[in-house]
């Protein structure tokens, strides 16, 4: 059988080295695979980027087994293209997709709110991708109830549109569920997974709360699908966003990084010797 080939795209404004040293502790643990960096394009028509997508992995993942692995949008990207190649009848043998902390069903709605007005008082040219986000989707979604804040919100939006139409499908309710309907439907069943960050605040007499990044999905996609947990406690400082961002650096985060290492080594050599229906 031909080499494996784990293929990893990046999340929103990231690059090819957002993974850190994760891809090459994956192959020098896994031996008998081979390892690809997608960089994609943070802007434009989303739907075209998913296309770019597809087309890099018939270029690269012709011939042989191969598991995407994407985190945040990159994982949305990642399960896009899975879906078109297989719609599409290409010969790309996609056996699995891998997502980490990949907002399926957007982010979650506290923090956006949380954040908004910091971020737009920063100037957008050194605004973070997270920041970016933050400030895209509160205007698509319309949270706020305070009209000034609403107001330069929509003023902000207008210099940002070639970033909000590759972040359109956070905001595309109906769309996150029919991707997964489609997903269901591909007549060359792949594996899905989607491990997301659980953070863990300091225990109190009161509470302990566990928050993540993403906002959980319905019932009906938990039922079917695997989301699980990766436990951060680690984190000082900083929250869900900056455990986000920093999710692969195995300094910061030495118990969950581990945890996510040996979870993905499962998943992945598990998925290489299945024989999917």
């Amino acid at each position: 059988m031909s080499i494996p080939l784990l293929f990893f795209v990046h999340g929103f404004r990231g690059t090819i080295d957002s993974f850190c040293q994760f891809p090459d502790e994956l192959r020098k643990d896994l031996n008998d695979v081979n390892i690809f960096k997608y960089e994609s394009v943070s802007k434009g028509e989303y739907a075209v980027q998913v296309t770019a997508l597809a087309d890099a992995l018939k270029r690269e993942g012709g011939g042989r087994p191969v598991i995407i692995i994407g985190h945040s949008m990159g994982g949305l990207l990642a399960v896009d293209a899975a879906i078109a190649l297989g719609s599409e009848g290409s010969d790309v043998d996609v056996k699995g997709v891998l997502a980490f902390d990949s907002p399926f069903f957007g982010i979650r709605e506290e923090l956006i709110v949380d954040r908004i007005e910091f971020v737009l008082s920063i100037p957008s040219l050194i605004l973070s991708p997270i920041g970016t986000i933050f400030a895209i989707v509160g205007a698509m979604l319309s949270y706020f109830s305070n009209k000034q804040v609403k107001q330069i919100v929509d003023r902000w939006i207008l210099t940002q549109k070639e970033y909000a139409k590759f972040l359109a499908p956070l905001w595309d309710i109906k769309g996150m569920t029919k991707r997964f309907d489609a997903l269901k439907q591909l007549k060359r069943k792949l594996v899905f997974k989607c491990f997301y960050a659980l953070r863990s605040t300091a225990p109190s007499a009161t509470s302990n709360l566990k928050r993540s990044f993403i906002t959980h999905p319905p019932p009906e996609i938990i039922s079917l699908y695997d989301f699980k947990p990766i436990l951060y406690t680690e984190r000082i400082h900083g929250d869900e966003v900056d455990i986000h961002m920093d999710m692969f650096q195995s300094k910061l985060h030495k118990k969950a990084y581990r945890n996510m290492f040996t979870e993905t080594m499962t998943f992945v050599t598990g998925v290489l010797r299945a024989k999917l229906d």
